[in-house]
């Protein structure tokens, strides 16, 4: 389960960096942004695998859903607002890498519900489960 939610944010990291150096003339807010968002998303994928204790994973997945969540908020609101810079995006809902990282925000917030709900474990070798 970790390895599925942390590939969906390590694809999320990857579409930024690709639109990143994709983008010509883009405001330095975008790429402040991108950055933040692809460090955060390796930062916090990478953090769900510390075993020290459970408070460090548990921040991990937490930092990933409010990464993705904001990301989630964030991708219609910059389709349908003019944005300084990137007012060529406004009313563009056909960009694949767009829609592609929206998937993978959903997907991962999709798991970590499940994980949250007690569906899915994150940890399964802690729980002692023997085939």
């Amino acid at each position: 389960m970790t390895l599925a939610a942390d590939a969906t944010l390590l694809s999320l990291a990857g579409l930024h960096a690709y639109m990143l150096a994709t983008t010509a003339h883009r405001p330095g807010y975008f790429t402040v942004y991108c950055v933040a968002m692809i460090i955060g998303c390796v930062v916090a994928a990478g953090t769900t695998w510390i075993d020290v204790d459970d408070i460090v994973p548990a921040a991990g997945w937490k930092a990933g859903g409010l990464l993705c969540t904001a990301f989630m908020i964030g991708y219609p609101i910059s389709r349908m607002v003019r944005l300084p810079g990137l007012s060529a995006l406004t009313g563009r809902w056909d960009l694949a890498p767009g829609n592609l990282a929206l998937a993978c925000a959903a997907a991962f917030l999709g798991l970590y519900l499940t994980v949250l709900f007690g569906v899915n474990v994150a940890f399964g070798q802690r729980r002692g489960w023997y085939d």
